[in-house]
């Protein structure tokens, strides 16, 4: 669980993450909740102000975590570009 805000809030982005993971474990009782670097499904919630995003990010783990070196296609872009168009 990723969590960003921006604004004035009365709470933290780590208060705001364990009460999102407590409603997903709560949601789906019967899934394993692995909250280790090691797992397979990340969540992202982006508050501004008084709007909320939640997300699930498709990239792989080797796209969030820079220990390992990546290789693009020659059409790909380079993350900075692609987060400055955004």
């Amino acid at each position: 669980m990723n969590v960003s805000r921006s604004g004035s809030h009365n709470y933290t982005r780590f208060e705001v993450a364990n009460k999102t993971m407590e409603g997903i474990k709560k949601r789906y009782p019967h899934r394993k909740i692995d909250t280790s670097k090691n797992h397979d499904i990340e969540f992202r919630l982006d508050i501004i102000d008084d709007n909320a995003l939640f997300s699930i990010r498709l990239t792989d783990a080797i796209y969030r975590f820079r220990q390992k070196q990546r290789s693009f296609n020659k059409a790909a872009l380079l993350p900075t570009v692609a987060h400055a168009m955004v």
